[in-house]
């Protein structure tokens, strides 16, 4: 009688460890349902996507949320605001848009699609013709889109004109 508790005791904590290891070895691996598109790759149940895609299953691409025409208003030099229209257009990758505002519509400026700290960005490279500098600060958040030119003289370093639009997408 003397040695059946600790028997008892050994032997209902090697039924615990027992069934414990038996149960959690038997699992369901979380990424076996999961598929993960264009290139992604699952884990802890996760898709984790490839540049360019985006979503639970990586089947987004990152530029359809920009595409689309935006109505807003352009101010340039400190002038009155003027009604104006940009619209983002598909570029050549998942990762890059074009730019065309109606007051210039023939030229489309092309940019590459970034997140820094949350914030969508259209980073496009600034541009040199004829002694004239173009650089380009542009920004997207919740459908609204902030886009900056400014031009500036290479000969004099003057400032030819400073513009911003702000328009919501539609």
């Amino acid at each position: 009688m003397k040695f059946l508790k600790p028997m008892l005791l050994t032997a209902f904590a090697f039924i615990g460890i027992t069934a414990t290891v038996l149960f959690s070895a038997c699992e369901k691996d979380s990424c076996t349902d999961l598929t993960c598109y264009n290139g992604g790759s699952c884990s802890g149940g996760f898709c984790h996507c490839t540049t360019g895609y985006e979503g639970a299953q990586c089947d987004i691409r990152s530029e359809d949320r920009f595409l689309g025409k935006y109505i807003g208003v352009t101010i340039c030099d400190s002038a009155a605001g003027l009604l104006d229209t940009v619209a983002i257009v598909t570029g050549s990758s998942n990762t890059q848009v074009g730019i065309v505002n109606s007051f210039n519509s023939s030229e489309v400026v092309y940019g590459t699609i970034s997140i820094t700290g949350g914030q969508y960005l259209i980073i496009v490279p600034t541009q040199t013709n004829n002694n004239v500098t173009t650089t380009y600060s542009i920004s997207w958040n919740a459908g609204i889109l902030k886009y900056n030119t400014v031009v500036v003289d290479n000969n004099s370093g003057v400032t030819k004109s400073d513009c911003t639009f702000q328009g919501k997408q539609q």
